[in-house]
């Protein structure tokens, strides 16, 4: 019988430290600051926020035509502007962006004549942008601005004319916003240019002016980072 009790003493005794073991084992930390969590919102769209960057946009067509008795005659045109671009979310969803850069046009009609117009173009923009998922946005805004530059024509026989291009832009813009960083911004999407303008003739004098209306659809691309805190 005292055998039996002594034993049975052993082995109370050892379940009691194997569960005080299993006790110290297990620790509960309440108010630990490791247990702190932030929620760091990198988006764009929040007011408040700023961005800088570069932008470039342009679009190139080709083609040919033949008479049905005659020679194929190739055409080209080259529409491109790159400029600075920096915006300021005045809401969350609402961004007001101005760029300043420079704008290329250039045009040819077979062998003999061929107009290029280098230039300086600037406006202002006003993008709507929606949050879709994590990192990711769609655009869509409107943009009015100006332009000026010179237009060189060469009409055959080693002869140029020289002109000066003034007037007003008009835009239309739609694409996505990828935000695949915390300061990284990358936009890509669609813009319709429309220029309204006239132009006046420097070389030779005397020679006639003329008012133009051009309508052109660009792949637009942009470059840039986010920084300032929300408000």
């Amino acid at each position: 019988m005292l055998r039996f009790t002594t034993t049975a003493a052993l082995a109370l005794l050892l379940a009691g430290a194997a569960g005080s073991t299993a006790h110290a084992q297990r620790t509960t930390v309440r108010g630990g600051s490791f247990r702190d969590q932030r929620v760091v919102d990198d988006t764009l769209n929040r007011r408040g926020r700023f961005e800088l960057g570069l932008n470039v946009a342009g679009a190139m067509s080709f083609g040919s035509t033949t008479p049905d008795e005659g020679e194929t005659t190739s055409q080209s045109n080259v529409y491109l502007t790159g400029s600075l671009v920096a915006g300021y979310m005045v809401h969350d969803a609402i961004e007001l962006r101005l760029t300043a850069g420079l704008q290329y046009v250039g045009r040819s009609v077979g062998e003999d004549t061929s107009l290029s117009s280098p230039g300086f173009v600037g406006s202002l923009q006003a993008l709507y942008q929606r949050d879709l998922v994590l990192g990711l946005a769609i655009y869509a805004g409107v943009g009015g601005g100006a332009f000026y530059g010179t237009r060189t024509e060469e009409a055959g026989g080693g002869l140029e004319r020289r002109f000066t291009s003034t007037g007003g832009l008009a835009q239309a813009l739609l694409g996505l916003l990828v935000m695949p960083g915390p300061r990284l911004i990358l936009r890509g999407g669609l813009r319709a240019d429309v220029l309204i303008g006239s132009e006046t003739p420097d070389e030779p004098a005397g020679a006639p002016g003329a008012s133009f209306l051009t309508t052109q659809i660009l792949f637009d691309v942009s470059l840039g980072i986010r920084f300032g805190a929300a408000r």
